[in-house]
């Protein structure tokens, strides 16, 4: 009766183990779905955008090998990893109908999960106890940092995936020696590499090695492991990836080297930044910020973790733990001394090492304490380490992911939005002070030059901007603080197409636009308008001789009715009045007076050049509605350029 209420404790552990490990991947794909909608603009929201830009022109104008992101002028392609990923998403987003960045997010997060396959598939290889699987599982999807980076938008987690499939298909081929399970292994590493070369080269690596050592032990010596077949295998598994990742970084380069920026952008000219330097190899904050603090504190609960894996190493009774162990814990830590500066400035590139260690966790904590009466031990361990992840994750990443970003509160969306509804089909813009981000570029959804601090020739950029953008009409140019050029005044005086441009300042961005004269030649009469006159006063701070104004309007919140076009007016003493074409965009306060998250571009600005004006001026609003020009009760009395 003992030993069938052991046999019955034991189950029921297990099944517990096996339940908790579920929950944890349902809780996970909860918070992917539920957040799946949330502007691609947490943390790194320009890589982000960066990838989404790309599956935005798949969308609009096909796919290509020399695929285009558009934030860095003409000519538009500028490419770095194989766009597996980018083309899926653009291709599901397009046939579904569904938002493309929701499609982005929850793709990312499908190849997370799907990494659960062959993570099945290399346990029973490796002959470890069902348990091992689920711990892991557990461990995974309950990690902080995959919580919240495998749900981006982001090629992270397609890389990893094919990373793993392609270890189970090299165990199965060490296993077995079936030539197709080379084939697999070959297709599906080459797949990893060319989707982000810093995932799938380590996994190569490491992998070469125990094939090395696999032979030397199977054949008994070096020499004798030197052969036709193993150097033909050598050649297959493991060159022949690497010279597909070299011709597509080759190709690459050919196409970047076409664009002015793009060139500063090759795999040579980024050499030092991808691989780092050896001081930041012995550096104390990759030893104390991404070793211990985004990887082993926050995804293995710090020491806690580490001793466990420290126990299975000494003081597993079998030399097939200690040797999976090992390797996974080497799978993880690889790619930090590889590509030591990327691991450094980018916290999202662990997502390629965490997932190794943490199955080296699962391994050590389930194979490590193998005895009957430690089962209890297991469970407890493996539930005290979730429920550190989930402590971890809620002081962390977990408000990133509920972070509330909208047009109340995000400077690139509001800049975007006005870009988006106040350009043409087919024009593109220049942007100045975003670095070369596409946080901007994606959302206003228009081809852009955006130039980046260090760009050489800044001052041809201003005075000829045309010159950038491949003959595509430029329709907007944005400045954002603290960029110094261009200037304000350079903005207000510029003029293109032929034409005089108007300025209006949105979430701290100058924006300048073609100036319109919509509706001028209605009928005027004076109207009662729903709105106000917020600001109307001299810029002296920002640009003497100029008057800034701003305010809003609405015909009908209810029917979300808008003026067509609104007018700044400026009438002298005389009665004589000017009329001033404002730039129209959203407000989100206006939104929300109203209860109205759709009204649309209430809000209207101007900066004015008052330069040739002097004395007392009336500002007023003036807006088109239907077939009428109406003159709003709004008024502010102003002194221009007084002695």
């Amino acid at each position: 009766m003992k030993l069938f209420k052991l046999a019955d404790n034991e189950l029921l552990i297990e099944r517990s183990i096996k339940c908790i490990a579920v929950l944890t991947v349902l809780y996970a794909t909860y918070l992917a779905f539920r957040f799946s909608g949330q502007p691609l603009l947490e943390l790194f929201g320009f890589r982000q955008t960066q990838t989404a830009l790309t599956s935005f022109w798949f969308i609009k104008e096909g796919f290509k090998f020399a695929y285009e992101t558009p934030v860095s002028g003409a000519p538009w392609s500028i490419p770095f990893e194989f766009p597996l990923y980018q083309a899926l998403v653009a291709l599901i987003s397009k046939f579904t109908g569904i938002d493309l960045g929701k499609v982005g997010r929850i793709v990312s997060f499908v190849f997370l999960v799907l990494c659960l396959l062959p993570a099945r598939s290399i346990c029973l290889s490796l002959k470890l106890a069902p348990r091992s699987f689920y711990i892991f599982a557990g461990l995974l999807f309950s990690s902080p940092l995959y919580l919240f980076w495998g749900r981006t938008f982001m090629i992270e987690t397609v890389a990893v995936f094919f990373a793993v499939a392609a270890i189970k298909y090299f165990l199965d081929f060490l296993a077995a020696g079936r030539h197709r399970d080379a084939i697999y292994f070959t297709t599906l590493i080459s797949l990893s590499i060319l989707q982000k070369a810093t995932t799938g080269l380590p996994v190569l690596a490491v992998m070469a090695l125990v094939f090395l050592v696999h032979e030397i032990q199977r054949n008994g010596g070096l020499f004798k492991a030197i052969s036709a077949r193993n150097i033909t295998l050598g050649i297959l598994l493991f060159a022949l990836p690497i010279v597909f990742g070299v011709a597509w970084t080759h190709y690459t380069d050919v196409l970047k080297n076409q664009n002015e920026f793009g060139s500063a952008l090759t795999s040579s000219a980024l050499s030092t930044w991808n691989w780092g330097t050896l001081p930041q190899r012995f550096s104390k904050l990759l030893y104390g910020e991404v070793i211990w603090s985004r990887i082993v504190k926050g995804n293995l609960s710090g020491v806690f973790g580490i001793a466990i894996i420290l126990c299975a190493l000494l003081m597993a009774r079998d030399t097939r733990t200690r040797l999976v162990v090992l390797m996974s814990c080497v799978l993880a830590l690889l790619p930090l001394f590889l590509f030591t500066n990327l691991h450094l400035v980018h916290s999202y590139y662990q997502s390629a090492s965490v997932i190794f260690i943490i199955f080296a966790l699962a391994v050590a904590l389930s194979e490590g304490l193998a005895h009957p009466q430690s089962r209890l031990w297991i469970l407890g361990l493996f539930v005290a380490l979730l429920a550190n992840n989930y402590s971890t994750f809620a002081q962390g990443y977990g408000e990133n992911l509920r972070q509330k970003i909208d047009l109340s509160n995000s400077r690139d969306l509001l800049v975007a939005d006005t870009l988006k509804h106040n350009m043409k089909e087919g024009e593109a813009f220049t942007l100045y002070g975003n670095d070369w981000s596409s946080s901007i570029v994606y959302y206003a959804q228009h081809k852009s030059f955006t130039i980046a601090n260090s760009f050489k020739d800044l001052d041809k950029t201003i005075e000829s901007p045309e010159t950038f953008l491949g003959g595509a009409p430029l329709g907007a140019v944005v400045a954002c603080p603290p960029v110094e050029k261009p200037s304000l005044g350079q903005l207000v005086n510029q003029q293109h197409k032929d034409g005089q441009w108007k300025v209006a300042e949105v979430s701290g961005c100058y924006i300048s636009l073609p100036q319109t004269n919509v509706g001028l030649d209605l009928p005027k009469a004076p109207a009662q308008c729903i709105g106000s006159l917020d600001f109307a006063n001299p810029t002296t701070q920002k640009l003497a001789g100029a008057i800034e104004a701003k305010g809003w309007t609405v015909v009908d919140a209810a029917r979300n009715q808008l003026p067509s076009q609104v007018y700044i007016t400026l009438t002298d003493a005389h009665q004589n009045v000017r009329y001033y074409d404002a730039t129209q965009y959203a407000r989100p306060d206006v939104n929300d007076f109203f209860k109205k998250s759709d009204l649309g571009n209430a809000g209207f600005g101007r900066v004015i050049d008052t330069r040739d004006l002097k004395g007392s001026y009336a500002v007023g609003v003036a807006r088109v509605v239907g077939k009428e020009l109406q003159l709003c009760q709004f008024r502010k009395d102003i002194q221009v350029n007084p002695q």
